[in-house]
């Protein structure tokens, strides 16, 4: 049998694992469970009754995940003054197609309503909250600070309840965060695949919105440091 001492510290280690798990968890939902109360407490509005309007590329993005529902690659053109891409196979816009692509395949499973962006973009927060916090094993009071900077930092909340790209590059800021933390503490994983992915990675942000790409300078120096 186990010493007293050593199950009572075992027990502690577990509740305290338990305990970092549900607070990790907690800060993927949060944004999603504001949003949700912000908008049918506070506004007294139905979230299902969401229409993409409001600016023209709000209805220009939900619009075109519609199209790579229905059809893939083989849409129309999406273009401005009907200049056609240089690479015929790709019909959408001047940011490309992972951002349609990328919803567009949920969409295939789930269904495409005005409203599904709204809660796919809720879930990708989750999913790259979670992971930045469970890569960087931040202690509770990072995870706490992490989820009032969530809650704070305004744009999360205001482009939640959108079908624009912002919530899609504020969780792949996430993920950049922890690679960029890892690096200036030098610590990097110790993983082969590490560069490969991160550049990957890269490749497929900057492919929504180019101006990531000037940050595969840095990370490429940094990770060189070593």
């Amino acid at each position: 049998m186990m010493p007293v001492p050593q199950a009572v510290h075992a027990s502690r280690k577990l509740s305290d694992r338990l305990g970092r798990y549900l607070l990790i968890a907690l800060a993927g939902l949060l944004p999603g469970l504001a949003t949700l109360v912000l908008l049918s407490g506070y506004f007294q509005v139905n979230i299902t009754q969401f229409l993409p309007v409001g600016w023209s590329d709000q209805t220009y993005y939900w619009h075109q995940i519609l199209t790579f529902q229905k059809t893939g690659f083989q849409g129309g053109f999406y273009t401005f003054n009907e200049v056609p891409p240089r690479i015929e196979s790709i019909h959408y816009a001047l940011w490309g197609f992972p951002y349609p692509a990328i919803y567009g395949l949920v969409a295939r499973v789930v269904g495409w309503e005005t409203y599904t962006g709204i809660f796919l973009n809720m879930a990708v927060m989750a999913v790259c909250v979670w992971a930045c916090l469970l890569l960087a094993r931040f202690n509770g009071r990072q995870i706490l600070l992490t989820m009032l900077a969530l809650l704070a930092v305004s744009p999360v909340l205001m482009f939640m309840p959108t079908i624009s790209q912002e919530t899609f590059h504020q969780a792949a800021a996430l993920i950049l965060g922890w690679a960029f933390l890892t690096l200036l503490q030098g610590k990097p994983p110790q993983n082969r695949f590490f560069p490969g992915l991160m550049l990957i990675f890269f490749i497929v942000i900057a492919l929504v919105r180019f101006s990531w790409i000037y940050l595969l300078f840095p990370f490429w120096l940094l990770l060189g440091r070593k």
